[in-house]
């Protein structure tokens, strides 16, 4: 679990930043101010890691304009639905917030030197979002059809005849040794007789 806890924060730390700019970088050079979408965090010039982490933790005063907001919640939504799809595993989807908003807290009281001023409720919303995410994917994964390997290899492409289909329990053990063996070969690696 502690892998899968630290695979779950890292891409959270990573695509949470990445999909903020990208939507405000956007929102910049498309001109969405036209349509009444004032997103202000880029402005056409360079953006520091303090700067997002402070919007990401809803620490800036302009996080709070009603746009400004909801492109954050879009960005953490994002982050959560990648991190918890890749990891798939619920319990990670309810910690990995705390050692996300611990390691991003970090940054800014051990190497920034700032103090830190969360608001309640606006700088506990990516713990909504990744929870709201969790139960969304949960949902999804229960009601999903589960798909042998070989609907998706024809679902990409490729043709098989029915007796290349045949499912394998791995590992196996050979009945004339007892070692295990990891895949599906016609003879034991340990002892050379036929499977």
């Amino acid at each position: 679990m502690i892998g899968k806890l630290l695979r779950s924060t890292f891409v959270a730390l990573i695509v949470a930043p990445m999909a903020l700019v990208i939507i405000h970088v956007l929102a910049f050079w498309l001109e969405w101010f036209q349509y009444g979408i004032h997103l202000t965090l880029y402005n056409g010039t360079s953006l520091t890691i303090y700067t997002i982490v402070t919007w990401l933790l809803f620490m800036a005063p302009p996080a709070f304009k009603f746009h400004n907001f909801v492109s954050i919640v879009v960005a953490w939504l994002f982050a959560w639905y990648i991190a918890a799809d890749w990891v798939k595993d619920r319990r990670v989807d309810l910690v990995s917030p705390f050692l996300t908003v611990g390691v991003l807290l970090l940054y800014l009281a051990a190497w920034r030197h700032t103090s830190i001023l969360l608001y309640f409720p606006e700088s506990f919303t990516l713990f909504f979002t990744a929870w709201v995410m969790g139960v969304i994917l949960s949902v999804r994964d229960k009601f999903r059809k589960k798909k042998t390997f070989f609907e998706l290899l024809e679902e990409r492409g490729f043709k098989l005849k029915a007796e290349e289909k045949f499912g394998v329990q791995i590992p196996i053990k050979c009945k004339h040794c007892g070692a295990v063996i990891h895949s599906y070969p016609k003879y034991c690696w340990n002892c050379g007789r036929e499977l």
